[in-house]
């Protein structure tokens, strides 16, 4: 049996009520004048696994997309844009598009047509570099991307060597944090086109690096080290219960394989079901589904309650023949399981995505991830997301599932 010291338990709540004061004081500097963009900077932060902290009068977000380094940038002087986004990438010539009627006149001496006549009606693309420009606007995937990233009459988008980059005039509202999101990820699937350009090899993009905060978060570090080892000490005796054990345990003798222990009590009765497969998916479907970096398999985690809870997860379940169930675990609690058709694919929906995308029948209060289900696969109406309101399940149609970002 394991005794501690009170007066090392009263040691460790001193250290962790310091901490807790560093952190609230380190916050309050940085986002000192722009606490209506603080809870968004901290989405922000946590999409690109960075970090955030003040430049100057900016507030600054720096992390990384596809493992390339991005900034996101926040200003409110009088001579800057209220947005900049740059991304670092494996650019070789320059690229400016500017609003058609803004007083900015982008580099580059030729005007450049990109073939889309409703982007030209919009936008001016200029470049020094023709031919490599024109190879880039003639790629199907570039094209459709830059107008997702040229969203209104306040954005500009330049490519430069070794860089793109993204800045409204104005600071984007509502929906801040899955507006930025979502560009941020287009800007990492435009780097993507980059570097299948000739030549793209011999740009270098170095890693991203922590820029932010010195003493002060090694202080806060030291601090959760400290809380950490009290904690330890005082739950020596539990037996782990990590969702990596749990994992391992999965497929044990009396569960399908992939259905973990903690999981299975809620899901109810398993007989004559199974985890599915990808053999289990159309293979098309889960082509398009991979193509975005999804995992295809039948078990699928995700925020699904919007609460960040760990176990939050979806099983897609198959008979064998011609029957799906799903099952979606939301905040610890079965809060739906349904039987369908055999499925061509399924999904975890990224809740960045929701202002982002097309609608036939609309999200109504979504607070976390949806499930994205595509029943057929030449019918680009046939996907459904659904999702947890809050009071139970429900789902919204897209125009064209095929159209759909899912990360």
């Amino acid at each position: 049996m394991i005794t501690l010291d009170p007066k090392f338990i009263a040691l460790a709540i001193l250290v962790l009520l310091v901490g807790v004061i560093i952190v609230m004081i380190r916050r309050g500097s940085t986002f000192s004048g722009y606490d209506d963009v603080a809870a968004d900077a901290q989405r922000i932060q946590r999409a690109i696994k960075g970090e955030s902290f003040r430049d100057g009068s900016d507030v600054v977000v720096s992390g990384s997309q596809d493992k390339l380094p991005v900034q996101v940038r926040f200003s409110y002087d009088q001579n800057t844009p209220g947005l900049t986004i740059r991304l670092s990438a494996p650019a070789n010539f320059t690229l400016t598009i500017t609003p058609k009627g803004s007083q900015a006149v982008g580099e580059g001496k030729t005007l450049l047509r990109t073939g889309d006549d409703m982007f030209d009606a919009r936008f001016v693309t200029k470049t020094d570099h023709m031919a490599l420009a024109k190879m880039f606007v003639g790629g199907k995937q570039a094209i459709a991307l830059l107008p997702k990233l040229c969203c209104s009459t306040k954005t500009f988008v330049s490519i430069g060597k070794g860089y793109v980059e993204l800045s409204e005039l104005v600071i984007p509202t509502p929906y801040t944090s899955a507006h930025i999101v979502d560009h941020v990820q287009n800007m990492g699937k435009l780097a993507l086109q980059l570097q299948a350009m000739p030549g793209a090899e011999s740009v270098k993009v170095e890693a991203y690096k922590r820029e932010g905060s010195s003493m002060v978060g090694k202080a806060a570090v030291f601090v959760a080290l400290l809380a950490g080892l009290a904690y330890f000490a005082s739950e020596a005796r539990k037996p782990d219960t990590s969702l990596t054990e749990l994992k391992a345990q999965a497929g044990s003798s009396s569960l399908p394989a992939g259905v973990l222990p903690i999981d299975a009590p809620k899901l109810g009765s398993l007989d004559g079901w199974r985890v599915a497969t990808l053999d289990d998916f159309d293979r098309d479907t889960a082509g398009w589904a991979r193509a975005q970096g999804i995992q295809v398999q039948g078990r699928i985690e995700g925020d699904f309650s919007g609460k960040n809870n760990q176990h939050d997860v979806a099983y897609i379940l198959t008979d064998g023949a011609d029957t799906t169930r799903i099952a979606v675990i939301a905040d610890d609690q079965l809060v739906s399981d349904v039987r369908y058709p055999k499925v061509a694919v399924a999904a975890k929906f990224s809740k960045y995505n929701w202002n982002t995308t097309k609608w036939a029948t609309a999200p109504v209060s979504p607070t976390g991830d949806g499930l994205m289900i595509v029943t057929r696969k030449d019918d680009p109406k046939s996907g459904m997301v659904l999702f947890w309101n809050g009071r139970r399940i429900d789902n919204a149609v897209p125009e064209n599932y095929q159209r759909v970002n899912l990360q």
